[in-house]
């Protein structure tokens, strides 16, 4: 998410070295810093997976602050699904998790459906803008 517009961009191909020269190539190019749910494990993404040099300060982590709370009153810390529901959670009804994509990644290389891409799509949809309304509205 840049400004107002989100880009989902999702690889198709069981290939990934053309996918991460392109992504590579889109995170280069995009406003520091990058903001996410999890700093450090978005940041290793970037140095082992991409082979991108990036210092800490090019992240701000928007679970910090839950993770400080969470440790103040002696809770683990909190994942966004706890944070932040779905209307599926509500209503107990099915909805794609993290947990969920690789096992959809898998059915897709086994089958090219973009309908399972579009799954997964939805689900980095939804992350994104949870992630951006904790940003915005809690921001301490």
């Amino acid at each position: 998410m840049e400004g107002n517009k989100v880009i989902i961009t999702q690889r198709k191909s069981e290939e990934k070295a053309q996918f991460y020269k392109e992504l590579k190539e889109i995170l280069e190019g995009m406003s520091r810093p990058f903001f996410s749910y999890n700093a450090g494990f978005e940041r290793s993404i970037f140095e082992m997976e991409l082979g991108m040099s990036v210092k800490k300060e090019d992240f701000v982590d928007i679970m910090e602050p839950w993770k400080a709370k969470a440790d103040d009153h002696d809770l683990k810390w909190p994942k966004l699904d706890e944070l932040m529901s779905e209307p599926e959670d509500y209503f107990k009804e099915h909805k794609i998790s993290g947990k969920d994509v690789p096992e959809i990644w898998k059915k897709y290389l086994s089958n090219p459906d973009d309908k399972l891409l579009r799954l997964i799509m939805e689900h980095c949809l939804s992350d994104i803008l949870r992630e951006a309304i904790l940003l915005i509205r809690y921001q301490n």
